[in-house]
């Protein structure tokens, strides 16, 4: 196949889809498109005498039309490629779009995508995230958790906390998530994104852990056999029960385990040094469940350069009338920190 072929429908078998990524599941990413004006397409193409597959959004603007990827192409027979084969299929998957000529702009990745190549021309940073394999035991699970996760944890279960779960934690999670966002002055979906994804038919762990009927963090975690993500989470500003947090993450480890999941990925840890930033507490969190740092990185490029130039001129104009600059997205932030 030398050009590749765009699905709108669903094509993929529940079986390759529960192998792979959660984004590569229609019921997932037409939710997730429709929250970000975009459209849902999944790309499929060979290289190697083998087919890949690989999830997109398609934002069609006014002066140019960008692509994100919201995962690493994926082969239909599953196995990962070493770093060599990923950038060779990388550079096969560019020159085709290249050829294409429908898109101008490749987005930076969602960032529960961790590459381990980018291709020629692009623009990448490192990126990487902590993960747990759930092929462990309960017991060698636990022992790989530091020791003053172990204690608060125990602490938690002592005080009586409980773990509210399933479709009926929703409205409760959504409260402790909108603080948090609204906190830290973040992007925050509407309550009908995660009413639309739980009503979809997607596979998902969303829990509140609670202490006297007292709600003090949540998590809402997609999932496939493939790995379950730590997309969303929130909690109180200031948790009165020590623990808490870390006794919700252990008991959806567990819960997926027991679903045949085979990864509990946390989602997002930076490369440089976040020493004395609020990143420094939330990678030591995730760093101290025992998971392995995966180390990659995240890449981005500009297919049609001068479309690019002058669409990224328009807006800093636009912002800068309104007292604004463009926004750093992870790559922006990690290469300034690298020089």
């Amino acid at each position: 196949m030398s050009s590749i072929t765009w699905h709108t429908e669903d094509i993929l078998s529940t079986e390759l889809k529960n192998q792979f990524h959660f984004s590569f599941d229609k019921l997932f990413s037409d939710v997730f498109a429709k929250l970000n004006n975009a459209k849902f397409e999944l790309g499929q193409f060979e290289f190697e005498k083998t087919q890949f597959y690989v999830p997109c959004l398609f934002r069609e603007g006014k002066l140019l039309t960008s692509l994100q990827l919201l995962y690493v192409p994926s082969r239909e027979d599953h196995p990962k490629l070493d770093k060599t084969l990923e950038k060779a299929m990388l550079d096969h998957f560019v020159n085709l779009l290249k050829k294409e000529q429908r898109v101008d702009r490749i987005l930076q990745p969602m960032h529960w995508s961790v590459f381990q190549a980018a291709p020629a021309g692009s623009i990448d940073a490192p990126f990487g995230s902590y993960q747990i394999d759930l092929s462990l035991n309960e017991e060698e699970i636990w022992k790989g958790l530091h020791s003053k996760h172990r204690n608060v944890i125990r602490n938690a279960e002592k005080k009586d906390a409980i773990i509210i779960d399933g479709p009926a934690a929703i409205s409760r999670f959504y409260e402790l998530y909108k603080d948090t966002m609204q906190r830290n002055n973040m992007f925050l979906e509407p309550l009908s994104y995660f009413e639309d994804l739980r009503d979809s038919g997607i596979s998902y762990y969303c829990g509140v852990v609670s202490v006297s009927d007292h709600d003090m963090g949540a998590v809402f975690i997609p999932y496939t056999k493939q790995g379950g993500y730590y997309v969303f989470g929130g909690s109180e500003a200031r948790i009165t029960l020590t623990g808490a947090m870390n006794y919700l993450h252990y008991k959806a480890i567990l819960n997926l385990r027991e679903k045949g999941v085979k990864v509990y990925d946390f989602v997002g840890a930076r490369l440089s040094d976040v020493s004395g930033t609020k990143l420094d507490g939330i990678q030591k969190f995730k760093k101290r469940f025992g998971g392995e740092l995966k180390e990659g990185l995240l890449w981005k490029m500009d297919l049609n350069k001068t479309k690019c130039k002058m669409y990224d001129l328009a807006l800093k104009t636009k912002l800068k009338l309104k007292g604004s600059k463009p926004l750093q997205d992870i790559i922006d932030q990690e290469r300034a920190k690298f020089g």
